[in-house]
């Protein structure tokens, strides 16, 4: 997902996952490293400034700046138990320059987080990040074992739609509603449809590309949540620029870019959620498993409600009727 591109020899290349493409380069391009992996995430604030990318197939999101967990210019929740393997890999970047990263994967090889070096100043902080954190034994063989894609039908029986509708209905501390935003939920879409029409409604597919391009032209502020079952990540900021290539989508502003896979976006929803500030408004975009995409806010401040600007641009986006 992240664009690593090792080749190791061998004609069974073509049958390995990216995470066992990348453990080839063991001990000399890689290093294994040891999880669980929240202390070292914490001292990632000592490599200055880094570009942080985390994603799924259908989207990934990139932001260049320090490194800090639960900070509103780009939260970084810490790791679930899905984060299995860890690496710090020095490769060639597509300008055929070093690059320093770390990756992290979870149990079926699937890309969740990668951290990229960008300050030449913070190389001995990163060997020393390296060498503290380093595998004792580095092997390349990783035992991978491939499970079942997750859908969102996994655990929707178990859904009691009148709790849901009347927690729904209940008006949350803003802040706290923002911060929990952060959390995957495979089941989002199928609370979505029994929310009911007052809370939320399916609009058309293009939707994203018409409300973000808005929201450049009024020079609004957008949060932009896209991540994997592994982590979120979260953006706050402004929309520059929209630019198309082929199927992508790029969102585009200084420090930060997102591409979307727009070919890949099965159904968009519009969700409103009460909190004791009004109504918080979001987009939402799910791929034809059902999994979300990414999800797209406004910066609410606590104590005051969303921008007219936002709310007034997502509310004129054409509902399907009937969905």
């Amino acid at each position: 997902m992240f664009n690593n591109n090792p080749k190791p020899a061998g004609p069974d290349r073509a049958q390995l996952t990216a995470v066992q493409r990348l453990a080839v380069g063991i001990p000399h391009r890689v290093t294994r490293l040891n999880g669980p992996y929240t202390a070292l995430l914490h001292r990632l604030g000592e490599l200055g400034i880094v570009t942080i990318l985390s994603g799924n197939e259908s989207a990934i999101q990139e932001t260049t700046c320090i490194y800090r967990h639960a900070h509103r210019g780009g939260p970084q929740p810490l790791p679930s138990q899905k984060w299995k393997y860890g690496f710090a890999v020095n490769d060639k970047d597509e300008d055929d320059q070093l690059q320093r990263s770390l990756q992290f994967f979870d149990g079926d090889g699937n890309s969740l987080h990668k951290i990229v070096l960008h300050d030449a100043g913070a190389i001995a902080a990163y060997r020393a990040i390296v060498r503290d954190f380093a595998a004792a034994e580095q092997t390349p063989v990783l035992d991978i074992f491939r499970t079942r894609p997750l859908t969102a039908n996994q655990g929707a029986d178990g859904i009691d739609v009148d709790a849901l509708r009347a927690e729904w209905a209940q008006r949350n501390n803003t802040r706290e509603f923002l911060e929990r935003q952060t959390e995957f939920d495979h089941l989002r879409l199928h609370k979505l449809r029994f929310a009911g029409r007052a809370f939320a409604h399916q609009v058309a597919n293009d939707s994203v590309r018409i409300l973000l391009q808005k929201m450049a032209d009024l020079g609004g502020t957008v949060i932009a949540l896209v991540g994997n079952a592994g982590i979120v990540q979260a953006y706050q900021g402004k929309v520059k620029q929209i630019l198309r290539s082929d199927a992508w989508l790029n969102i585009v502003s200084p420090d930060y870019r997102l591409r979307l896979r727009e070919d890949h976006i099965d159904s968009v929803w519009v969700a409103k959620k009460p909190t004791v500030d009004g109504i918080v408004t979001s987009l939402e975009l799910f791929n034809r498993q059902g999994i979300s995409i990414a999800r797209f806010f406004s910066c609410t401040e606590p104590g005051h409600p969303e921008p007219r600007e936002w709310r007034d641009s997502i509310l004129r986006l054409s509902p399907l009727f009937g969905a």
